[in-house]
């Protein structure tokens, strides 16, 4: 059996989401296997609903089975984040993979995937930083000068992560299908994105996108994750933090730990930190990922290791009628069970996964 594959976050899952599901069965003529993020997003922040509702969610709106994306990947830059879950797919009985972007444009996301590929290590790059600009600034400023007509591909973030997913597919035998989506960040008559509906909940505005829900999931945003144990946890392990752990974090460069050490004792609390830390060059989504590496002990290496090993993933849920009877057969860690915890517990991702549900469930 083949599958189609979504890499997903479902934070939460809207009729967006929906589409893109009935999409992807309608393009492939394939079940739909979800790769999606755990506990913890690609934003750096916990999500708006426990791992396991969210993936039930998806099975109740089409999708066939939901495995977890290690929390190693999930949290991670773009980069990390597509190369964590290409590599995870590769082993799964995978064929195509369906992924949104705001132009919607395959030919020209492979385009700019090649002249990424060629800028990634440039010395446009390099010069830029060295000026004091973030990475984003620095690598749109290089592409714009060696070719204006894919520069503007960059500014979005889908269409970054669909780069990052075509750079990640190469040699996998995985073929890529893109679809248009809205902008990550706007809120319009006909769609609405994740991040407008969490603003909405924050707000208790839940009423004005009630619409763009399953039922299911309008259920049960009205027990939404509340953060503020978490954070303190986070803090707390930043205030303990030496610069030489934090050194080790594969978000920290050009001697970023020691601001970071510096800032964590003067503040009072994880808001405050990032608050003082956030600058036009630290933003404060990779301050986030640093706090959660850190609590973490996701290490540069321990992150190289895990993209060199057998991947150890969760099943989080599954259509009844699905069997894994010569599912596999690519070696995998596969945690269908709780015995499989035991099984498995060597396995340093894992445990992350593991450490990362009892930090949700502060």
């Amino acid at each position: 059996m083949k599958f189609c594959a979504i890499i997903c976050e479902f934070n939460p899952l809207h009729k967006g989401h929906v589409h893109a599901i009935e999409v992807a069965k309608k393009a492939t003529g394939l079940p739909v296997l979800c790769l999606m993020s755990g506990n913890f997003c690609q934003r750096a922040e916990p999500a708006i609903l426990e791992k396991r509702i969210r993936a039930n969610h998806a099975i109740e709106c089409g999708a066939d089975v939901v495995f977890e994306l290690p929390t190693i990947f999930a949290t991670g830059s773009a980069e990390t984040f597509a190369k964590g879950a290409i590599h995870v797919l590769s082993r799964l009985p995978v064929s195509h993979l369906v992924f949104g972007s705001e132009c919607g444009n395959l030919e020209l996301l492979k385009q700019a995937a090649e002249l990424s590929k060629s800028l990634q290590n440039s010395n446009d790059v390099k010069v830029a930083l060295k000026s004091g600009k973030n990475y984003k600034s620095a690598f749109k400023e290089a592409a714009q000068k060696n070719n204006p007509a894919l520069a503007d591909v960059f500014e979005k973030p889908n269409n970054v992560l669909a780069i990052e997913y075509l750079k990640a597919l190469e040699g996998t035998g995985i073929l890529p299908i893109t679809i248009p989506r809205e902008d990550n960040f706007l809120s319009t008559q006909n769609a609405c994105s994740s991040s407008a509906i969490r603003e909405a909940v924050k707000t208790n505005i839940l009423e004005n996108v009630s619409c763009f829900l399953p039922s299911g999931v309008l259920r049960d945003l009205e027990n939404a994750k509340n953060p503020t144990q978490i954070e303190e946890h986070l803090f707390f392990a930043l205030l303990t933090a030496s610069s030489e752990k934090l050194c080790n974090c594969p978000s920290v460069s050009e001697g970023l730990e020691k601001r970071i050490e510096k800032i964590a004792k003067q503040s009072t609390n994880y808001s405050d930190f990032l608050s003082k830390a956030t600058t036009k060059r630290y933003s404060k989504i990779r301050l986030q990922r640093i706090a959660l590496e850190n609590f973490f002990e996701i290490s540069k290496q321990s992150l190289k290791d895990a993209l060199a090993t057998t991947p150890t993933i969760q099943l989080l849920a599954k259509k009844e009628n699905l069997h894994f009877d010569g599912f596999f057969d690519k070696p995998i860690n596969l945690v269908l069970k709780k015995g499989d915890k035991k099984r498995f517990a060597s396995s340093h991702t894992l445990s992350i996964d593991l450490l990362a549900e009892t930090l949700f469930e502060r």
